[in-house]
């Protein structure tokens, strides 16, 4: 029985370390994908201003802005929103690594637990 038991743990924790070695390779991708999205938010938004201001030039900056308010195009649309986005969705993959991390810590001390019993209980039927 107790054969099994770290058997099963032993499984559990090998499982464990390998999914968090998958979640480790992706977020290292997200992080990149999600880095170069904040940077053309930033471009995207910069550009926007550029063009309309090319297209109103004979417009005010806040005429500028309002006419592209109207058309729903705002710097919270382009550039804030979807940064905001992005971190949300790169905290909660960390979020879900530090689970990992602490899975393993747990199913690594109940195999040390189990081994420590067995130990134990070997040397008290070999003493008896």
């Amino acid at each position: 029985m107790a054969e099994k038991i770290y058997l099963d743990a032993s499984e559990a924790l090998i499982l464990t370390e390998g999914m968090k070695l998958t979640i480790q390779s992706e977020i290292q991708a997200l992080t990149e994908i999600f880095q170069k999205g904040k940077e053309n938010a930033d471009k995207l938004w910069q550009d926007t201003l550029k063009n309309a201001a090319i297209i109103g030039k004979h417009l005010s900056t806040n005429e500028i802005l309002s006419a592209l308010e109207k058309g729903n195009v705002t710097e919270a649309n382009i550039r804030t929103k979807p940064k905001e986005d992005y971190e949300k969705a790169l905290a909660n993959l960390k979020k879900m690594e530090k689970n990992y991390d602490a899975l393993i810590k747990q199913t690594s001390a109940a195999i040390k637990s189990q081994i420590e019993n067995d130990k134990e209980l070997a040397a008290e039927i070999g003493g008896a």
